[in-house]
C-alpha cells in the first residue's frame, strides 16, 4: 500500500513536468487568473459606484442646503412674485421646499422627529392615546354623517398623508368645477366670498365697508409683463380700466372714514405671503402714501395665488387662476373688552369636533414651552399644548 501510494506520487511528478502536465498547470492558473480579475473588476466597479452615489448625494445634500438658505434669504429681499420667477429659474429650491413641505407631514418625517426628539416622542404617543380614545365616537357620527358630493367619489390609496390628501381633494374641486360648474370653492379660496357667505347665512363675522370687484374679469394673459403689441395694450388698458374707478372709489371711501386703521384686502388672493392686506393707519396717510396704494393695487389686481412649493400647486392654481380680481374695504374691529381679537381654528371630522387651534395675537404665552410639548395645565377642561416652540402664542387645544 505504501509503494503504491510513492508510485502514484512519483507519477503524478513525473507528468507535471511534461509538456502536457505544463500546459495544464497554466490552464488552470489562467483560470484562476481571469476569476480572480473578474471578481477584482466587479470589486472596483462596486466602490466606484458606491463612491459616485456618496458623492453624488453629498453635492445634493450641500446645494439643497445653499438653495434652501439662499431662497429663504431672497424670501426677505424678493416679492412674491420675484421668488416665484426665481423658483421657476433654479428648479432645486422649488423641489427642495415641496420634498421639506411634503415629509414634514409624511409618515417618514414623523418618523425622524420620533427618533431624535424625546419631547416629539411623548407627544406622539399622547396623540396616539387621544386619537384612540375618540375613534369610536368619530365611528357613530359617521354613521349618520351625509357626505358632500363634492367628496363622493374621493379616491384615495390605503396609505396616505396630509399632503396627499389635500392633492386629491384640490383635484376633485376642479373636476367639479369644469364637469358639473361648481363655484363653491371660492368660499375657501376668495375672501370677500368667504364674508359674503357668512352673511348670507347669518353667521357672526367681522363686517366690511364696502365689496369692490369686477365679474369675470380674468387676468390678461400679458399682465405680468410690458404689452408687446397694439392689441396687447388695448387689452391690457381695458384690463385695468375696472381698477382704475376702482380705486377712485376706494380713496373716496378712505377719505370719509372716520375710525382708523383702515384696512384693504385683496378678495381672490389668500396667500400669506403675498402681503394682499393694505393697513392704512390714519387719515393723512391716504394722501401721503395714495401713490404706493395704487402700485400695490395693481400688483394684487394681476397676481394670482401661487403654491408652486407645495404639493398640490397644480388643482390649487388652477382653482385661483378662475378668480376675478377684487378688494374689500374693512374697519377696525375690537372686543368689547378692548382686547386683541383671538383667532379660533377648529378641525371638525364626520361633523364632530376633534382639535382647536387658538392664536391669542400676543407673545409671552407659554413662551418658554418646547416644541411637541403637552402642556400640563386643564383650563375648561381642555390640555393646552404648544404647537411650535417659536409661535408662543398659538395653542392646540384637545377635547
Amino acid at each position: 500500500g505504501t509503494m503504491a501510494s510513492v508510485r502514484a506520487g512519483l507519477w503524478s511528478q513525473l507528468l507535471g513536468l511534461t509538456p502536457i502536465g505544463r500546459l495544464r498547470r497554466l490552464l488552470a492558473g489562467d483560470k484562476r487568473k481571469k476569476k480572480y480579475e473578474r471578481t477584482w473588476s466587479m470589486a472596483t466597479y462596486g466602490v466606484c459606484c458606491v463612491k459616485v452615489s456618496t458623492f453624488c448625494m453629498f453635492l445634493f445634500v450641500v446645494v439643497s442646503l445653499v438653495s434652501a438658505i439662499v431662497h429663504e434669504k431672497s424670501k426677505h429681499i424678493l416679492n412674491v412674485e420675484q421668488q416665484e420667477k426665481y423658483a421657476n429659474a433654479l428648479w432645486l429650491p422649488a423641489a427642495f421646499d415641496r420634498a421639506k413641505h411634503y415629509y414634514s407631514q409624511h409618515e417618514a418625517g414623523f418618523w425622524l422627529r420620533r427618533s431624535l426628539s424625546e419631547a416629539s416622542r411623548k407627544d406622539y404617543d399622547h396623540a396616539t392615546k387621544y386619537f384612540q380614545e375618540q375613534l369610536p365616537y368619530f365611528e357613530e357620527s359617521f354613521k349618520d354623517f351625509p357626505l358632500h358630493l363634492h367628496w363622493s367619489s374621493l379616491e384615495l390609496p390605503k396609505t396616505v398623508s396630509f399632503h396627499d390628501l389635500i392633492n386629491q381633494r384640490g383635484k376633485m374641486l376642479v373636476r367639479n368645477l369644469f364637469e358639473h360648474d361648481w363655484e363653491d370653492y371660492q368660499i375657501e379660496k376668495d375672501k370677500c366670498s368667504m364674508f359674503e357667505f357668512l352673511g348670507a347665512n347669518g353667521l357672526p363675522h367681522v363686517p366690511w365697508v364696502e365689496i369692490l370687484r369686477s365679474e369675470n374679469n380674468k387676468p390678461h394673459p400679458n399682465a405680468n409683463q410690458a404689452a408687446t403689441t397694439v392689441k396687447d395694450q388695448e387689452d391690457s388698458t381695458a384690463y385695468y380700466k375696472n381698477l382704475t374707478s376702482m380705486l377712485t372709489r376706494m380713496k373716496t371711501i378712505l377719505s370719509s372714514a372716520t375710525e382708523f386703521p383702515m384696512f384693504i384686502k385683496s378678495c381672490h388672493i389668500t396667500t400669506g405671503a403675498a402681503k394682499s392686506v393694505y393697513r392704512i393707519m390714519d387719515k393723512s396717510h391716504i394722501e401721503q402714501k395714495w401713490p404706493e396704494i395704487e402700485s400695490w393695487a395693481h400688483r394684487m389686481w394681476r397676481y394670482r395665488s401661487n403654491d408652486w412649493e407645495r404639493q398640490w400647486a397644480v388643482p390649487f392654481n388652477t382653482l385661483t387662476a378662475q378668480l376675478s380680481p377684487g378688494f374689500m374695504i374693512q374697519g377696525p374691529w375690537m372686543t368689547n373688552r378692548k382686547e386683541n381679537p383671538v383667532e379660533i381654528k377648529v378641525e371638525v371630522i364626520w361633523g364632530r369636533a376633534y382639535l382647536a387651534f387658538v392664536s391669542t395675537g400676543r407673545c409671552g404665552y407659554y413662551q418658554d414651552t418646547p416644541a411637541y410639548i403637552v402642556v400640563p395645565n386643564q383650563i375648561n377642561g381642555c390640555t393646552l399644548v404648544s404647537a411650535h416652540a417659536c409661535n408662543c402664542d398659538d395653542l392646540w387645544l384637545w377635547t
